[in-house]
């Protein structure tokens, strides 16, 4: 089952694993179940910032802050893109996590087409691959 969600900072989902609700995160629009891992994502841990909406660049920056979560992928470093990569292919290949669907907003238009924003990181993480000469895994 694929679903289309709908929810932004501004807007959270409320699959934040609050009053008994899943626990959901997105790393790059994509949404995953990771409820089996609310004592890490829940409300009061140290990953809330996760529950219930998309948080991509605090993978790698460490700043689970609102803004934090909200910041730009186009101002991270290049070397910190594959680590988001990274992050995405985690919660994707994880025994215990499941995918959900894809988030509206940065990442994915109202149709589920990836945005311009997601098509720039995929680029430029192409890039960064090529340039230390990597090949696609």
């Amino acid at each position: 089952i694929f679903y289309f969600i709908t929810c932004t900072h501004d807007s959270p989902c409320s699959k934040t694993g609050e009053n008994g609700s899943p626990t959901w995160l997105s790393v790059l629009g994509e949404v995953y179940d990771v409820t089996p891992g609310s004592g890490h994502y829940g409300s009061g841990s140290s990953y809330s910032i996760f529950a219930g909406k998309d948080s991509t660049a605090s993978f790698v920056t460490g700043d689970f802050s609102e803004e934090g979560g909200k910041a730009s992928l186009d101002d991270l470093p290049t070397n910190q893109l594959g680590g988001i990569e990274s992050w995405r292919k985690f919660y994707a290949n994880h025994a215990k996590y499941t995918f959900v669907g894809v988030l509206e907003g940065k990442f994915y238009d109202k149709d589920g087409n990836p945005t311009n924003e997601l098509l720039k990181f995929q680029e430029r993480l192409s890039s960064a691959k090529k340039k230390r000469g990597e090949t696609k895994r």
